[in-house]
């Protein structure tokens, strides 16, 4: 959408992995990585050409879900919520790799990548947040407070590499912050407002503020310290 005009353009996807698109992220020349759900795919759109790549999950049924931009090394990190994995897309070669998380049950809805390069991950299943180091292949794992009631959704990680997280499984919803650096839980906020999920965060660094929407109908600020 043009905000000066208004004038809206539709760009159709002409491959059936692009069914479902769920969520996205730029990268950094301005195109949208974006996952499919339904259609099981991960895709790149040229904004200024219109061109879309999608390639297809190697896993059936993976379901690509949440997905964040390693601003380094501009290659998307993608939740596979479908199953036990993660998965990366290498932006040279186009070649999709996943990546099996240790716990059979573990499902992740989001992620995001710390300052240096780390993945951390939200487990929805069994209440666990955990960092996956792309460089040497290790996995590490932490049990949230609310541990498996927790139902952790939203996750996003701010400018001091903190971790925030949503307790769905608590009513009202629960924040939590995750120190990446000390491995510590270092805060806690109530969201009096926000019964169900708080599906989605975003950060806003040059207000240091969390904008999120609630399933009861909300759009939240949180500023941070």
């Amino acid at each position: 959408m043009d905000p000066d005009t208004g004038e809206i353009t539709r760009y159709e996807m002409d491959s059936d992995y692009a069914r479902d698109p769920h969520t996205f992220d730029f990268d950094k020349d301005g195109n949208i990585w974006f996952t499919a759900q339904g259609g099981n795919g991960v895709g790149h759109f040229n904004t200024t050409t219109g061109e879309t790549v999608v390639i297809p999950a190697i896993t059936p049924n993976s379901r690509p879900y949440g997905i964040k931009m390693d601003r380094d090394d501009h290659r998307p990190w993608i939740a596979l919520v479908g199953t036990n994995g993660l998965a990366t897309v290498n932006p040279e070669t186009m070649e999709f790799e996943e990546i099996e998380l240790p716990r059979e049950e573990t499902r992740v809805r989001r992620l995001d990548v710390t300052s240096d390069g780390n993945v951390w991950y939200a487990d929805f299943s069994a209440g666990y947040i955990g960092r996956y180091n792309p460089t040497d292949g290790s996995i590490t794992e932490w049990e949230t407070p609310n541990h498996e009631n927790a139902r952790i959704y939203a996750a996003l990680v701010d400018d001091k590499d903190r971790m925030w997280f949503s307790d769905s499984g608590t009513n009202p919803v629960k924040l939590y912050a995750f120190d990446t650096q000390s491995e510590e839980f270092v805060a806690e906020q109530t969201i009096e407002s926000a019964n169900g999920s708080i599906r989605h965060m975003m950060y806003d660094v040059k207000t240091r503020s969390m904008w999120f929407g609630t399933d009861t109908g909300h759009i939240g600020r949180l500023v941070l310290n």
